[in-house]
């Protein structure tokens, strides 16, 4: 669990917005994230191309349930195609568990791939997410008959 959430999960500034980005297949996306290579571009990931330098990445794997990573800033504006580039020292990468349905259930918003929040509803997704990393929901907690891989 994380000390001190609120402090971890950088937070949203005027005008800033939140893009919903996934990674497919999980474990090549996952592969991605932790390689040191500046030269890989893993062609998975399926965000919005129109986020800005400063814009907010909030990224899920396609597991099953579908579970977020990470929480990254925009180094540059995105291109069409290609490596998102991200703040490396305002990226937060979540050690607890945190289930995309969860998030939903509390803020009552859709959140899937390609997917952007501005405003009020940016600020309730980071909310929610506070809330669910003070008391995250361990791996074993899911017996609701789903599969996680």
């Amino acid at each position: 669990m994380l000390a001190e959430p609120e402090s971890a999960l950088p937070p949203l500034e005027a005008g800033q917005r939140l893009f919903i980005c996934s990674g497919t297949p999980w474990n090549e996306a996952l592969a991605d994230i932790r390689a040191a290579d500046d030269q890989r571009c893993f062609r998975g990931w399926e965000v919005d191309r129109s986020y800005r330098k400063g814009d907010w990445i909030l990224t899920y794997l396609s597991t099953r349930p579908r579970v977020f990573l990470s929480w990254e800033q925009a180094r540059r504006d995105a291109t069409p195609t290609g490596r998102i580039w991200v703040e490396s020292d305002r990226s937060v990468l979540f050690s607890n568990l945190v289930v995309v349905d969860h998030i939903e259930d509390r803020t009552g918003l859709r959140i899937t791939a390609g997917r952007s929040f501005a405003g009020d509803e940016a600020r309730l997704i980071r909310h929610a997410l506070l809330e669910k990393l003070w008391y995250p929901t361990p791996w074993h907690g899911l017996d609701d008959g789903t599969v996680c891989y």
